[in-house]
């Protein structure tokens, strides 16, 4: 078997099939992360989820995740004037997210799946064209430019949003959305007040209007940052191009953190901007040769933190699909499909929409009632269970947890929630004032 991509998803399913007996080729076009003295890939941090954890646990990998990792208990949301809100995950400590480097990941992975005699990794090789009728590969290596011909029973695809294999399926099957708004990554060496137990295992959000500032703590206290901000108009990519607009920006809307302005402004000028992509695919698989996993197959916006969580649940699945028809992978591939589209299409829709939540929700009076009501109904009725507690600290598939989700609104409703909710958003509103005072 050939899987083109030795990222999160490609390594992890390079596992999966070595410890089912399978001899694996992994393809990967760019060195090999854990030897590379410059980074050829994006250091940013991900959340590790539950989720994600179950695939990472069949495979013995979870703990030795978790020893890397800083766990995260709630949000810490930074507003305009400096002021700080704490908001807790859930009812207990237990509902936590976890901040790891992806390279880390990445490493880990790699290691692992290089511990098997069956499997053989060539870096620096990159897929430039498939052939469906033959299941033939042509590579190309990146450094002298040689190709290679190779050839497979079942080539998974793996290799990410600009996939080649996808584009060479069926084109018309694939649906690409974007956004007006792009992203930089920024790092911060540290918060004022760093030594609070609450900000290290926070993730940090500063919601403006102008540009959404995410912050996720290494193990070090510093912290890796996504500033997210449109590319065209007054306070842009497009018109942030110098050293004054960029700290003046930064002083204006995120006065908290403006003692590294200069830090931040050589981050701002030096690294890319990038731009997210959120893909939905028709058809997964084609026959018994070719399956896609992954942002292959279902990119999504990061505002979720679930992209690498469902890759891995990919992973799981997929593999167990294979192992349940070892002789009809036809049928295996159509079985992981039907298990996976619609729970990813749904991934997607709750990402773009979090987006916004982030931005603009995260202050707003009424879903905070709504969330602090839904908590303390989670802890006399343990089985009515928040969105984002589903989504974000259970294994339930996503389609799953917004239809239960969407119950319990319509219950809610029923008894007269929707009253109490108000009245619990004009009790913050009011302590709100009182505090300003």
């Amino acid at each position: 078997m050939i899987i083109v991509g030795a990222g999160l998803g490609g390594s992890l399913m390079g596992i999966y099939l070595a410890r089912s007996g399978h001899n694996v080729v992994v393809i990967e076009r760019r060195s090999d992360l854990r030897t590379s003295k410059k980074s050829e890939g994006r250091s940013i941090n991900m959340t590790l989820s539950p989720r994600g954890l179950v695939p990472l646990e069949k495979v013995g990998l979870a703990s030795m995740m978790l020893s890397y990792a800083v766990p995260l208990k709630g949000r810490m949301i930074h507003e305009e004037d400096s002021a700080l809100i704490s908001q807790k995950y859930g009812k207990n400590d237990h509902e936590v997210l976890y901040s790891i480097k992806r390279t880390v990941v990445n490493s880990i992975l790699l290691n692992t799946l290089q511990v098997h005699q069956n499997v053989h990794v060539l870096f620096n090789e990159q897929c430039i064209s498939v052939s469906k009728r033959t299941n033939k590969l042509v590579i190309k290596n990146t450094r002298t430019g040689k190709l290679k011909h190779l050839s497979a029973d079942v080539i998974i695809r793996a290799d990410g949003s600009n996939s080649i294999i996808r584009k060479t399926l069926n084109p018309s099957d694939v649906k690409e959305e974007t956004m007006e708004w792009g992203y930089k990554e920024l790092v911060l060496p540290n918060l004022p007040n760093s030594d609070d137990s609450i900000q290290q295992t926070s993730l940090h959000i500063w919601p403006r209007k102008k540009g959404l500032l995410l912050a996720l703590p290494n193990k070090d206290q510093s912290l890796t940052c996504t500033l997210v901000i449109p590319f065209v108009g007054p306070e842009s990519f497009e018109t942030l191009n110098s050293k004054n607009n960029i700290r003046d920006f930064i002083i204006k809307y995120y006065p908290d953190i403006s003692e590294h302005v200069s830090t931040l402004t050589k981050n701002f000028l030096r690294n890319p901007v990038g731009s997210f992509l959120t893909i939905r695919t028709l058809h997964w698989y084609f026959k018994n040769k070719i399956v896609l996993l992954g942002d292959a197959v279902h990119a999504v916006f990061p505002f979720y933190g679930q992209g690498m969580n469902a890759t891995f649940e990919d992973c799981a699945i997929l593999s167990d699909c294979m192992d349940r028809y070892p002789n009809d992978l036809h049928s295996a591939f159509k079985m992981y499909q039907l298990k996976r589209k619609i729970h990813t299409d749904m991934l997607s829709c709750l990402s773009r929409k979090n987006f916004y939540e982030l931005r603009d929700g995260v202050r707003s009076l009424r879903l905070l009632a709504k969330r602090e009501i839904d908590i303390s109904i989670n802890k006399i009725i343990p089985t009515w269970l928040p969105l984002y507690t589903m989504i974000a600290h259970t294994s339930i598939p996503y389609a799953d947890a917004v239809k239960r989700a969407e119950r319990q609104d319509n219950l809610g409703k029923r008894l007269g929630l929707d009253l109490l909710i108000g009245l619990k958003a004009a009790q913050l509103w009011m302590r709100d004032v009182v505090n300003k005072r």
